[in-house]
């Protein structure tokens, strides 16, 4: 059954539920009540009765059930509300089983052909790890077109990557004396060039580029992309340590591709970005940082 219709549906049941009841505690419960509350006076005190007190008696009444009613809508249309939810969000996770990561890449290139214009994208890379250099040149032809997908976003959406590095190698970028070649792989690289060079055409490009390097906090690469329709779109980057590895390397295994259009998780992931952003120690980078040591 398709998500509309079945929504439908339920809107129909509870709206039905809700008449009955409101019905029931709104006009039959107070009118018995009412009954027995003039036969105990009309018996008590015959037919002196005091009606300001019998009147104000029914108000009190009727509120509480009018009350009650209010309630049970509200606490069923939470319901409904989080049944719809849940229903709109979409959780995929894609392993990079195949020889060259063909329908991993292929999966996250579709996510970034749902950039519209005017779209905010947000991305954080960690590179304190030591990444495997990939020598399938199969992969990384995969991985060269899903970046220049989002290249091609340039100039219509708003971008900003944040670039993590350890407390060693961030001091020593800001004294000069290191450069991030060695650091970055060869298509991040070539990516994080087009980024400040778009940054920098001023004459062509009127939206927010911006390359940032930090010090680490969090083990995590993802991508958040907001489009103006409110969708959001996440790519969460999944790594695994290299087997026999002897300088402790890791290499990717797949990749969490999200749609959560009510930010249920993606909330999580803007608040790490922005908490990097605004630690301080998040500073703007050059083209000249990216030169070999």
């Amino acid at each position: 059954m398709e998500l509309k219709s079945l929504i439908k549906k339920e809107q129909i049941l509870f709206s039905t539920a809700l008449s009955i009841v409101s019905f029931i505690f709104g006009a039959i419960v107070p009118d018995v009540i009412q009954d027995v509350i003039n036969d105990t006076i009309m018996y008590k005190s015959g037919d002196n009765v005091n009606s300001y007190l019998h009147t104000n008696i029914i108000i009190v009444i009727n509120m509480f059930f009018i009350g009650c009613s209010l309630l049970f809508f509200y606490s069923n249309n939470r319901k409904l509300e989080e049944v719809k939810n849940a229903k709109r969000l979409s959780i995929k996770y894609v392993s990079i089983d195949d020889a060259y990561g063909k329908d991993l890449y292929a999966e996250a290139r579709d996510f970034v052909n749902h950039i519209q214009e005017g779209a905010e994208v947000i991305a954080i890379n960690s590179f304190v790890e030591v990444f495997e250099e990939s020598k399938d040149t199969g992969k990384e032809e995969y991985r060269k077109k899903y970046l220049e997908d989002i290249e091609k976003k340039f100039g219509r959406i708003n971008y900003h990557r944040i670039i993590q590095l350890s407390s060693t190698d961030y001091v020593e970028l800001r004294k000069n004396s290191l450069g991030l070649d060695a650091k970055i792989l060869g298509n991040y690289k070539d990516h994080y060039i087009k980024i400040l060079t778009s940054r920098d055409d001023k004459h062509t490009n009127d939206k927010q580029m911006q390359l940032s390097v930090t010090i680490a906090k969090y083990p995590i690469s993802f991508v958040v992309i907001t489009n103006p329709d409110g969708i959001n779109y996440l790519i969460w980057q999944i790594n695994e340590h290299v087997p026999n590895s002897t300088d402790g390397a890791i290499r990717l295994t797949g990749v969490f591709l999200i749609i959560d259009p009510d930010e249920q998780i993606v909330k999580y992931f803007k608040r790490w970005f922005n908490h990097l952003y605004s630690s301080g120690k998040t500073h703007p980078l050059n083209l000249e940082d990216l030169r070999a040591a």
